[in-house]
């Protein structure tokens, strides 16, 4: 089933660094090589549930990781219509990724290889995301 524009994303937050004064900043969006390709991992909601969005980032808080376990202060809410079309070096994109233990995860897609790149996207995702903190 395809992703609509119209579909929240909520991106976990667990560092300080990765908000200030009330703004997401672009490293929260920063993607990770997963299997070769770059990906931020990302939760798709409806935008009317703050607690199950709560309770999925206490669920990934709670998950067993070496080497050491991580926080959760809140997530970066965005659309994914503005995921879509706020870059265009190149544009982003935003896949299923769902599994039985986690059927809305997904992720951002089609990053630019080039780590300067990838953040100046990372920065333009971030500044059309909404900071929520717990």
């Amino acid at each position: 089933m395809a992703i609509s524009n119209s579909e929240h994303l909520a991106r976990f937050l667990k560092s300080e660094g990765w908000f200030n004064q009330g703004q997401v900043k672009g490293e929260a969006f920063r993607p990770r090589k997963d299997r070769g390709a770059l990906r931020t991992s990302v939760i798709r909601h409806n935008g009317t549930n703050p607690d199950e969005i709560k309770r999925s980032g206490n669920a990934w808080k709670e998950m067993p990781r070496r080497p050491t376990p991580v926080n959760f202060l809140g997530w970066a809410d965005v659309m994914v219509g503005a995921v879509r079309t706020i870059s265009t070096i190149p544009s982003l994109d935003v896949e299923e990724a769902g599994s039985k233990g986690n059927p809305h995860h997904a992720n951002i897609v089609g990053w630019n290889l080039y780590e300067g790149q990838h953040m100046i996207q990372a920065e333009e995702v971030a500044q059309q995301s909404t900071l929520v903190l717990i």
